[in-house]
Protein backbone atom coordinates (compact mmCIF):
# COMPACT_ATOMS: atom_id res chain seq x y z
CA UNK A 1 0.00 0.00 0.00
CA UNK A 2 2.84 2.54 0.51
CA UNK A 3 3.12 3.04 -3.28
CA UNK A 4 0.00 3.58 -5.38
CA UNK A 5 -0.37 4.54 -9.04
CA UNK A 6 -3.79 5.73 -10.16
CA UNK A 7 -4.77 3.90 -13.37
CA UNK A 8 -5.41 5.89 -16.52
CA UNK A 9 -3.72 9.11 -15.46
CA UNK A 10 -0.94 9.95 -17.90
CA UNK A 11 0.07 13.13 -16.15
CA UNK A 12 -0.68 14.56 -12.74
CA UNK A 13 0.68 14.92 -9.22
CA UNK A 14 3.33 12.46 -8.07
CA UNK A 15 3.64 12.70 -4.29
CA UNK A 16 6.47 11.41 -2.12
CA UNK A 17 5.85 11.53 1.65
CA UNK A 18 8.18 10.57 4.52
CA UNK A 19 7.36 10.62 8.23
CA UNK A 20 9.93 9.41 10.78
CA UNK A 21 9.00 9.15 14.45
CA UNK A 22 10.69 5.91 15.56
CA UNK A 23 14.43 6.45 15.12
CA UNK A 24 16.19 3.12 15.57
CA UNK A 25 19.32 4.49 17.24
CA UNK A 26 17.85 7.35 19.30
CA UNK A 27 16.73 7.07 22.94
CA UNK A 28 13.09 7.15 23.94
CA UNK A 29 11.35 9.65 26.20
CA UNK A 30 12.30 7.84 29.40
CA UNK A 31 15.94 7.32 28.41
CA UNK A 32 18.78 9.76 29.17
CA UNK A 33 19.78 12.27 26.53
CA UNK A 34 22.84 11.31 24.51
CA UNK A 35 25.21 13.84 22.97
CA UNK A 36 27.88 13.25 20.37
CA UNK A 37 26.54 12.20 17.01
CA UNK A 38 22.99 11.97 18.36
CA UNK A 39 22.86 15.74 18.97
CA UNK A 40 20.74 15.26 22.09
CA UNK A 41 17.83 14.03 19.95
CA UNK A 42 15.22 11.48 21.00
CA UNK A 43 12.52 9.49 19.27
CA UNK A 44 9.53 11.57 18.16
CA UNK A 45 5.78 11.27 18.66
CA UNK A 46 4.01 13.09 15.82
CA UNK A 47 5.82 12.99 12.41
CA UNK A 48 4.27 9.75 11.12
CA UNK A 49 0.82 11.03 12.11
CA UNK A 50 1.41 14.37 10.35
CA UNK A 51 2.62 12.70 7.15
CA UNK A 52 -0.35 10.32 7.21
CA UNK A 53 -2.75 13.23 7.72
CA UNK A 54 -1.25 15.10 4.77
CA UNK A 55 -1.64 12.02 2.55
CA UNK A 56 -5.27 11.65 3.60
CA UNK A 57 -5.91 15.30 2.76
CA UNK A 58 -4.30 14.81 -0.65
CA UNK A 59 -6.36 11.68 -1.43
CA UNK A 60 -9.66 13.14 -0.20
CA UNK A 61 -9.12 16.39 -2.11
CA UNK A 62 -8.35 14.42 -5.25
CA UNK A 63 -11.48 12.29 -4.82
CA UNK A 64 -13.53 15.48 -4.45
CA UNK A 65 -12.08 16.82 -7.71
CA UNK A 66 -10.53 19.80 -5.94
CA UNK A 67 -6.90 19.40 -6.99
CA UNK A 68 -5.89 21.51 -9.98
CA UNK A 69 -3.94 18.50 -11.30
CA UNK A 70 -5.15 14.97 -10.52
CA UNK A 71 -3.22 12.65 -8.23
CA UNK A 72 -1.32 10.26 -10.52
CA UNK A 73 0.73 8.43 -7.87
CA UNK A 74 1.75 8.64 -4.25
CA UNK A 75 4.34 6.92 -2.13
CA UNK A 76 4.39 7.18 1.65
CA UNK A 77 7.02 5.69 3.93
CA UNK A 78 6.46 5.97 7.68
CA UNK A 79 8.46 4.93 10.72
CA UNK A 80 5.70 5.33 13.33
CA UNK A 81 5.82 5.17 17.10
CA UNK A 82 3.86 2.41 18.82
CA UNK A 83 1.07 4.87 19.61
CA UNK A 84 0.88 6.12 16.02
CA UNK A 85 0.55 2.54 14.77
CA UNK A 86 -2.82 2.37 16.54
CA UNK A 87 -4.24 5.12 14.28
CA UNK A 88 -6.57 3.38 11.79
CA UNK A 89 -4.83 2.84 8.47
CA UNK A 90 -1.49 4.30 9.50
CA UNK A 91 0.34 1.03 10.17
CA UNK A 92 -0.31 0.03 6.53
CA UNK A 93 1.98 2.90 5.51
CA UNK A 94 4.86 1.80 7.73
CA UNK A 95 7.95 0.82 5.78
CA UNK A 96 11.69 0.96 5.53
CA UNK A 97 12.60 4.59 6.18
CA UNK A 98 16.33 3.90 6.29
CA UNK A 99 18.66 6.06 4.25
CA UNK A 100 19.48 3.56 1.51
CA UNK A 101 15.85 2.73 0.80
CA UNK A 102 14.68 6.35 0.91
CA UNK A 103 17.36 7.40 -1.58
CA UNK A 104 16.39 4.54 -3.90
CA UNK A 105 12.68 5.43 -3.68
CA UNK A 106 13.35 9.15 -4.27
CA UNK A 107 15.22 8.25 -7.45
CA UNK A 108 12.20 6.26 -8.67
CA UNK A 109 9.93 9.19 -7.77
CA UNK A 110 12.10 11.49 -9.88
CA UNK A 111 11.68 9.18 -12.87
CA UNK A 112 7.90 9.37 -12.54
CA UNK A 113 7.90 13.17 -12.36
CA UNK A 114 10.40 13.45 -15.24
CA UNK A 115 8.19 11.46 -17.64
CA UNK A 116 6.01 14.44 -18.63
CA UNK A 117 6.36 18.22 -18.31
CA UNK A 118 2.71 18.40 -17.30
CA UNK A 119 3.48 16.37 -14.19
CA UNK A 120 3.64 17.98 -10.76
CA UNK A 121 5.86 16.89 -7.86
CA UNK A 122 4.82 17.07 -4.21
CA UNK A 123 7.42 16.25 -1.54
CA UNK A 124 6.65 16.11 2.18
CA UNK A 125 9.17 15.27 4.91
CA UNK A 126 8.60 15.33 8.65
CA UNK A 127 11.05 14.19 11.30
CA UNK A 128 14.35 15.35 12.78
CA UNK A 129 16.43 17.91 10.92
CA UNK A 130 19.39 20.23 11.36
CA UNK A 131 21.41 22.64 9.28
CA UNK A 132 25.14 22.94 8.69
CA UNK A 133 24.95 26.58 7.59
CA UNK A 134 22.31 29.27 7.20
CA UNK A 135 21.07 28.01 3.83
CA UNK A 136 21.04 24.32 4.70
CA UNK A 137 18.50 21.64 5.64
CA UNK A 138 19.57 18.10 6.53
CA UNK A 139 16.85 15.45 6.95
CA UNK A 140 17.50 12.64 9.43
CA UNK A 141 16.20 9.23 8.36
CA UNK A 142 15.24 6.19 10.42
CA UNK A 143 18.80 4.83 10.79
CA UNK A 144 20.30 8.21 11.74
CA UNK A 145 23.07 7.98 14.39
CA UNK A 146 23.99 4.44 13.41
CA UNK A 147 27.64 5.49 13.19
CA UNK A 148 29.64 7.65 15.59
CA UNK A 149 32.38 8.17 12.99
CA UNK A 150 30.26 9.73 10.23
CA UNK A 151 27.48 11.65 11.95
CA UNK A 152 25.39 12.46 8.87
CA UNK A 153 25.96 9.19 7.03
CA UNK A 154 22.33 8.20 7.60
CA UNK A 155 20.69 11.44 6.56
CA UNK A 156 20.20 13.38 3.34
CA UNK A 157 20.52 16.97 2.23
CA UNK A 158 17.19 18.49 1.21
CA UNK A 159 18.88 20.68 -1.39
CA UNK A 160 20.48 17.59 -2.91
CA UNK A 161 16.92 16.42 -3.62
CA UNK A 162 15.72 19.86 -4.72
CA UNK A 163 18.62 20.42 -7.13
CA UNK A 164 18.24 16.93 -8.58
CA UNK A 165 14.61 17.64 -9.48
CA UNK A 166 15.55 20.43 -11.89
CA UNK A 167 15.04 19.96 -15.63
CA UNK A 168 18.27 19.22 -17.50
CA UNK A 169 19.58 17.78 -20.74
CA UNK A 170 19.30 14.37 -19.08
CA UNK A 171 15.74 15.09 -17.87
CA UNK A 172 14.21 17.39 -20.53
CA UNK A 173 10.63 16.41 -19.70
CA UNK A 174 10.86 17.02 -15.95
CA UNK A 175 7.56 18.25 -14.51
CA UNK A 176 7.90 21.99 -14.03
CA UNK A 177 5.34 22.39 -11.24
CA UNK A 178 6.74 21.29 -7.90
CA UNK A 179 5.91 21.80 -4.23
CA UNK A 180 8.02 20.94 -1.18
CA UNK A 181 7.16 20.81 2.54
CA UNK A 182 9.89 20.25 5.14
CA UNK A 183 8.51 19.90 8.67
CA UNK A 184 11.72 19.63 10.69
CA UNK A 185 14.06 21.67 12.87
CA UNK A 186 16.78 23.73 11.18
CA UNK A 187 19.01 24.48 14.16
CA UNK A 188 22.80 24.26 14.12
CA UNK A 189 23.96 21.74 16.77
CA UNK A 190 27.06 22.65 18.77
CA UNK A 191 28.62 19.25 18.04
CA UNK A 192 29.10 19.88 14.33
CA UNK A 193 30.99 23.14 14.89
CA UNK A 194 34.10 21.06 15.64
CA UNK A 195 34.19 19.66 12.12
CA UNK A 196 34.62 20.79 8.55
CA UNK A 197 31.47 20.40 6.48
CA UNK A 198 29.88 17.10 7.45
CA UNK A 199 28.82 15.18 4.37
CA UNK A 200 25.56 13.42 3.62
CA UNK A 201 25.36 10.59 1.08
CA UNK A 202 24.49 11.84 -2.43
CA UNK A 203 20.95 11.44 -3.69
CA UNK A 204 21.63 12.74 -7.21
CA UNK A 205 24.64 14.01 -9.09
CA UNK A 206 24.63 17.80 -9.28
CA UNK A 207 23.65 18.68 -12.85
CA UNK A 208 24.66 21.90 -14.61
CA UNK A 209 22.88 21.61 -17.97
CA UNK A 210 19.48 22.98 -18.90
CA UNK A 211 17.41 25.96 -17.80
CA UNK A 212 15.85 25.62 -14.37
CA UNK A 213 12.49 27.23 -15.10
CA UNK A 214 10.51 25.35 -12.48
CA UNK A 215 7.82 26.81 -10.27
CA UNK A 216 9.08 25.03 -7.17
CA UNK A 217 8.24 26.70 -3.85
CA UNK A 218 9.57 25.25 -0.61
CA UNK A 219 7.83 25.61 2.74
CA UNK A 220 10.16 25.08 5.69
CA UNK A 221 8.44 24.59 9.05
CA UNK A 222 11.22 26.53 10.77
CA UNK A 223 13.34 29.50 9.80
CA UNK A 224 17.12 29.45 9.78
CA UNK A 225 18.71 28.24 13.06
CA UNK A 226 15.42 27.49 14.81
CA UNK A 227 13.34 24.53 15.91
CA UNK A 228 9.97 23.13 14.87
CA UNK A 229 7.53 22.11 17.61
CA UNK A 230 4.48 19.89 18.01
CA UNK A 231 1.56 19.19 20.32
CA UNK A 232 1.07 15.62 21.47
CA UNK A 233 -2.00 14.03 19.81
CA UNK A 234 -2.55 17.14 17.68
CA UNK A 235 0.57 17.06 15.55
CA UNK A 236 3.22 19.59 14.68
CA UNK A 237 2.35 23.27 14.50
CA UNK A 238 3.31 23.30 10.84
CA UNK A 239 1.17 20.30 9.95
CA UNK A 240 -1.83 21.75 11.76
CA UNK A 241 -1.35 25.15 10.11
CA UNK A 242 -0.82 23.66 6.65
CA UNK A 243 -3.92 21.44 6.63
CA UNK A 244 -6.06 24.31 7.94
CA UNK A 245 -4.58 26.72 5.38
CA UNK A 246 -5.21 24.33 2.49
CA UNK A 247 -8.90 24.31 3.48
CA UNK A 248 -9.32 28.08 3.80
CA UNK A 249 -6.48 29.82 1.97
CA UNK A 250 -8.38 31.47 -0.91
CA UNK A 251 -8.84 35.19 -1.59
CA UNK A 252 -11.33 35.27 -4.47
CA UNK A 253 -13.62 33.10 -6.60
CA UNK A 254 -13.69 32.36 -10.31
CA UNK A 255 -15.53 30.08 -12.69
CA UNK A 256 -13.88 26.71 -13.30
CA UNK A 257 -15.65 24.55 -15.90
CA UNK A 258 -18.77 26.63 -15.37
CA UNK A 259 -18.70 26.23 -11.58
CA UNK A 260 -17.84 28.93 -9.05
CA UNK A 261 -14.72 27.89 -7.14
CA UNK A 262 -12.20 29.46 -4.77
CA UNK A 263 -8.59 28.74 -5.85
CA UNK A 264 -5.86 28.15 -3.27
CA UNK A 265 -2.59 29.26 -4.85
CA UNK A 266 0.96 29.31 -3.53
CA UNK A 267 0.67 32.97 -2.57
CA UNK A 268 -2.74 32.67 -0.89
CA UNK A 269 -1.58 29.50 0.89
CA UNK A 270 1.42 31.40 2.27
CA UNK A 271 -0.86 34.07 3.72
CA UNK A 272 -3.15 31.44 5.21
CA UNK A 273 -0.29 29.55 6.88
CA UNK A 274 0.90 32.81 8.46
CA UNK A 275 -2.59 33.40 9.85
CA UNK A 276 -2.82 29.87 11.23
CA UNK A 277 0.63 30.11 12.83
CA UNK A 278 -0.54 33.26 14.60
CA UNK A 279 -3.06 31.17 16.54
CA UNK A 280 -0.34 29.17 18.32
CA UNK A 281 1.51 30.24 21.43
CA UNK A 282 4.91 29.80 19.85
CA UNK A 283 7.86 31.77 18.52
CA UNK A 284 8.22 29.25 15.69
CA UNK A 285 7.56 30.53 12.22
CA UNK A 286 7.80 28.96 8.80
CA UNK A 287 9.94 30.09 5.87
CA UNK A 288 8.89 30.18 2.20
CA UNK A 289 11.87 29.48 -0.05
CA UNK A 290 12.88 27.76 -3.27
CA UNK A 291 11.74 28.92 -6.71
CA UNK A 292 8.89 30.81 -5.16
CA UNK A 293 6.36 31.54 -7.87
CA UNK A 294 2.58 31.49 -7.84
CA UNK A 295 0.30 28.84 -9.27
CA UNK A 296 -3.02 27.34 -8.24
CA UNK A 297 -2.80 24.06 -6.32
CA UNK A 298 -6.35 23.22 -5.26
CA UNK A 299 -9.89 24.64 -5.06
CA UNK A 300 -12.48 25.26 -2.38
CA UNK A 301 -16.10 24.62 -3.34
CA UNK A 302 -17.38 27.49 -1.22
CA UNK A 303 -16.15 30.75 0.25
CA UNK A 304 -13.74 30.25 3.15
CA UNK A 305 -14.69 31.60 6.55
CA UNK A 306 -12.85 34.75 7.61
CA UNK A 307 -12.62 36.22 11.10
CA UNK A 308 -13.19 39.93 10.56
CA UNK A 309 -12.72 42.61 13.22
CA UNK A 310 -15.12 45.57 13.00
CA UNK A 311 -14.07 48.65 14.94
CA UNK A 312 -16.48 51.59 15.23
CA UNK A 313 -15.42 55.16 16.07
CA UNK A 314 -16.30 57.38 17.85
CA UNK A 315 -17.36 55.30 20.85
CA UNK A 316 -20.35 57.48 21.74
CA UNK A 317 -21.98 57.03 18.34
CA UNK A 318 -21.26 53.29 18.36
CA UNK A 319 -23.24 52.85 21.56
CA UNK A 320 -26.21 54.69 20.07
CA UNK A 321 -26.26 52.54 16.92
CA UNK A 322 -26.81 48.91 16.06
CA UNK A 323 -24.68 47.26 13.37
CA UNK A 324 -26.07 45.03 10.62
CA UNK A 325 -23.85 43.16 8.16
CA UNK A 326 -25.06 41.50 4.95
CA UNK A 327 -23.21 39.76 2.15
CA UNK A 328 -24.04 41.08 -1.31
CA UNK A 329 -23.80 39.58 -4.78
CA UNK A 330 -24.77 36.02 -3.78
CA UNK A 331 -28.03 34.06 -3.93
CA UNK A 332 -28.17 33.16 -0.23
CA UNK A 333 -26.42 36.02 1.56
CA UNK A 334 -24.84 35.77 4.99
CA UNK A 335 -26.35 38.16 7.54
CA UNK A 336 -25.18 39.33 10.95
CA UNK A 337 -26.89 41.57 13.47
CA UNK A 338 -25.11 43.04 16.44
CA UNK A 339 -26.59 41.28 19.47
CA UNK A 340 -27.89 43.49 22.25
CA UNK A 341 -28.33 41.00 25.08
CA UNK A 342 -25.68 40.63 26.22
CA UNK A 343 -23.85 43.43 24.43
CA UNK A 344 -20.75 42.07 22.68
CA UNK A 345 -17.24 43.25 23.39
CA UNK A 346 -15.93 45.90 21.03
CA UNK A 347 -14.25 45.71 18.52
CA UNK A 348 -16.69 43.12 17.16
CA UNK A 349 -15.12 39.87 15.97
CA UNK A 350 -17.37 38.09 13.48
CA UNK A 351 -16.92 34.85 11.49
CA UNK A 352 -18.15 35.58 7.96
CA UNK A 353 -17.73 34.03 4.49
CA UNK A 354 -15.18 35.79 2.31
CA UNK A 355 -16.76 38.11 -0.23
CA UNK A 356 -18.35 41.55 -0.56
CA UNK A 357 -20.21 42.73 2.53
CA UNK A 358 -22.26 45.81 3.37
CA UNK A 359 -22.34 47.28 6.87
CA UNK A 360 -25.33 49.34 8.03
CA UNK A 361 -25.83 51.31 11.25
CA UNK A 362 -29.40 51.53 12.57
CA UNK A 363 -30.01 54.50 14.88
CA UNK A 364 -33.46 55.65 16.08
CA UNK A 365 -35.05 53.31 13.54
CA UNK A 366 -33.14 54.83 10.61
CA UNK A 367 -30.67 52.69 8.66
CA UNK A 368 -27.55 54.35 7.28
CA UNK A 369 -25.06 52.54 5.07
CA UNK A 370 -21.59 52.97 6.51
CA UNK A 371 -19.53 50.97 4.06
CA UNK A 372 -19.07 48.16 1.55
CA UNK A 373 -15.90 46.07 1.77
CA UNK A 374 -14.39 43.01 0.12
CA UNK A 375 -13.41 40.76 3.01
CA UNK A 376 -10.80 38.03 2.54
CA UNK A 377 -7.84 36.68 4.46
CA UNK A 378 -5.74 39.71 3.49
CA UNK A 379 -8.41 42.21 4.53
CA UNK A 380 -9.75 41.17 7.93
CA UNK A 381 -9.89 44.53 9.75
CA UNK A 382 -12.79 46.87 9.04
CA UNK A 383 -12.50 50.31 10.64
CA UNK A 384 -15.74 52.33 10.45
CA UNK A 385 -16.23 56.03 11.10
CA UNK A 386 -19.81 56.95 12.11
Amino acid sequence: MPFVEVPGRKAGIHAFIIGVSDYTHLPGDDDPVEGGGKFGMKKLKTPAFGAFRFLNWLKQTDQAGRLVKPLASYEIILAPSAKERAIPGLAECAGDASTGNIIARIREWRKRVAADRDNAAVFYFTGHGIQRNKEDAVLMLQDFAESEDAMLEKSISFYDIFSGMAPSNKLPDMGLTQLYFVDACRNLPEQIKDFATLKTPPVFDAGLSGTDNRKAPVFFAAVNDSRAFAEVEKGSYFNQALIAALERGADFSRLVDGKKRWPVSIFTLTTAIRIEFGKFNTDQNFEPSGHFDDYEFCFLDQAPTVEVTIQIQPEARRIASRMNLVQIGVTSPFKWEQPTDPAPDHPYVVQIPAGIHQLTAVSNGVANEVGVETINQKNRFWPVEL
